[in-house]
């Protein structure tokens, strides 16, 4: 009777602070100092029927992960595989009510590892559960909480959860995976339709002309209906699965990952409605291309899908890619969030490709990316703190420039046509991110890869560029930074940066005698200081003793000559 009393307190105070939030912290403070496992304990082992059972199961959950540190007692777990076995067995509203509970609980990322850690018959309840829920005919109100959840639980409980041992889970890896494909199939062209009904309804009697290059092309037609609102997060969700289970079904394909023992026919079927629903994709991407759309929100949520495909696929719909690859680009770097470090790893893997590298010319990518590598080197040169102000943005931002460069690379020793203000406005803004990161007070961990990686890409620039094109004044600016780059590396540079260290110094080498400017006066003396440190060269191999001497040598010639 007591724990009783202590349950209908706690479920009356919930009530109350739900209407009246000015009493919510006196409330609260009474909450704190009452027995929650207790109360858990009176849940499940209570004689109630199931509905109030259930009702108070999920207001004292919702109330952990929202207003308390939570742990996971033993009867708050009894509690959660209660909840679990409710969503199994039972085919009415209770049903949904826990599919927006675990919803809540896998998205609270803390939450989330506890539960994840949690072993228990909660997680196959939990995907059975599902599976009946997604295999029903259902409305898309109860239907898009489950395909939600679905896609929460795989992204944090993995592909061991979904698939289960013997494949017991195969069925519902199927389901979900359809029921994605189908549901972004359908939010695509609700959306397509909606957008060709706006563009006839605003259309003029007389036949429209083309749009000229030079018109700036129009917004999406936009709604705050619900309706589309909830397409939308369905299609996120919808994505989002995809994603997962491409990633894995690649791993499973090298027998490295949770899904290796798929059979064969499934992973056939799963391939082919994959090509199928990417060929849709394609060609909403080109229609949306067409009628000229800068911010259209189902392209944007796409594009770390699609990156991933031009990873791991490598022979389909290479020709329809490539015919939206510039369109895809350019929603990437020009919209509210940098999505460009979605797509530079596919860039890496098509440009090695046979025909890669052309398909990139033709798809005008060298220019948007000089572009993009202009911009970041701007950010970078502002405020570098800004881009590494956490361990995952210094990933990213690493991991962005380093394939930006790596990119750029390729195009400038494969002589690309690029105008010469161009190389010269990248060249300034290179200096500026270098100068930058030298004289930070605070410099991110990995600044030497990073210093490395820009005056790489520098001396490579350089080796393309005539030198009756160059400007004297920043042909110096590269020597000062190359000089500055000396300063930091040293010679103390470990193995992983030491490959790139050194082409760099045998390019430095190979400009002195081009530019004259390169490494006269102050910058001469400073590389030279930095360089010719007799003591560190044991450590080098004969290699690089055969690219760092000469490099030397012709520094010293050039001091002697000055003398």
């Amino acid at each position: 009777l007591v724990w009783h009393f202590a349950t209908a307190f706690f479920i009356a105070s919930i009530s109350i602070m739900n209407t009246s939030p000015l009493l919510e912290e006196k409330f609260e403070s009474l909450l704190l100092v009452s027995n929650l496992d207790g109360i858990a304990k009176a849940i499940t082992s209570s004689s109630k029927d199931e509905e109030s059972s259930v009702s108070e199961a999920v207001s004292l959950l919702t109330w952990m992960i929202h207003k308390r540190p939570f742990h996971l007692s033993p009867d708050v777990k009894s509690l959660i595989n209660y909840l679990a076995n409710i969503l199994k067995t039972n085919r009415n509203q209770l049903q949904f009510q826990t599919i927006d509970l675990f919803y809540e609980m896998l998205s609270e990322e803390k939450f989330a590892q506890e539960l994840k850690s949690f072993k228990g018959p909660w997680k196959t309840d939990l995907r059975d559960g599902l599976l009946a829920v997604l295999s029903s005919r259902l409305t898309p109100k109860q239907r898009n909480p489950a395909l939600a959840l679905g896609d929460v639980a795989l992204s944090v409980l993995g592909g061991e959860w979904a698939m289960g041992k013997d494949n017991e889970g195969l069925k519902f890896v199927e389901v979900l995976i359809s029921l994605a494909i189908i549901e972004v199939r359908l939010v695509l062209d609700s959306l397509s339709d909606a957008r060709n009904k706006n563009a006839t309804k605003d259309a003029p009697d007389a036949t429209p002309s083309k749009a000229t290059a030079n018109e700036k092309p129009t917004e999406i037609p936009t709604s705050t209906s619900g309706n589309v609102e909830d397409s939308l997060r369905v299609l996120v969700h919808s994505f989002s699965i995809m994603e997962s289970s491409l990633q894995l079904l690649c791993l499973s394909a090298e027998e490295e990952g949770p899904w290796s023992n798929l059979p064969g026919g499934t992973i056939l079927r799963l391939h082919s409605k994959f090509n199928e629903i990417f060929a849709f994709m394609f060609d909403y991407v080109a229609d949306c291309r067409d009628h000229q759309v800068i911010a259209d929100p189902a392209v944007t949520a796409s594009l770390s899908l699609i990156g991933i495909w031009m990873v791991e696929e490598t022979e389909s719909l290479r020709k329809e890619l490539f015919t939206i690859l510039p369109y895809l680009l350019n929603m990437a770097t020009h919209g509210e969030v940098d999505a460009m470090p979605f797509l530079l790893p596919g860039l890496e893997t098509i440009i090695v490709e046979e025909d890669g590298l052309s398909s990139l010319l033709e798809a005008n990518v060298p220019s948007l990316l000089i572009t993009y590598m202009i911009r970041n080197a701007d950010a970078l040169a502002k405020d570098h703190l800004a881009l590494f102000d956490s361990s995952e943005s210094r990933a990213t931002a690493s991991s962005t420039l380093e394939s930006s460069v790596n990119l750029l690379l390729s195009f400038v020793s494969n002589a690309i046509q690029v105008e010469n203000s161009t190389w010269n406005q990248l060249l300034t803004s290179l200096n500026e991110a270098c100068s930058t990161l030298c004289l930070a007070k605070n410099p991110p961990s990995n600044m030497m890869r990073i210093l490395i990686d820009l005056n790489l890409l520098m001396t490579t620039i350089l080796a393309g560029m005539d030198e009756s094109s160059c400007d004297a004044h920043q042909i110096r600016r590269c020597g000062e930074s190359f000089a500055s780059c000396c300063e930091k590396v040293k010679l103390d540079i470990p193995q992983t940066e030491r490959k790139e260290w050194f082409q760099l110094m045998s390019n430095i080498r190979n400009q002195i005698s081009r530019f004259p400017t390169l490494c006269d006066g102050k910058v001469r003396d400073d590389m030279l200081q930095a360089l010719n440190r007799r003591s560190e060269y044991k450590n080098l191999t004969l290699q690089e003793q055969k690219v760092l001497q000469p490099l030397v040598k012709a520094l010293t010639s050039l001091q002697s000559k000055v003398q």
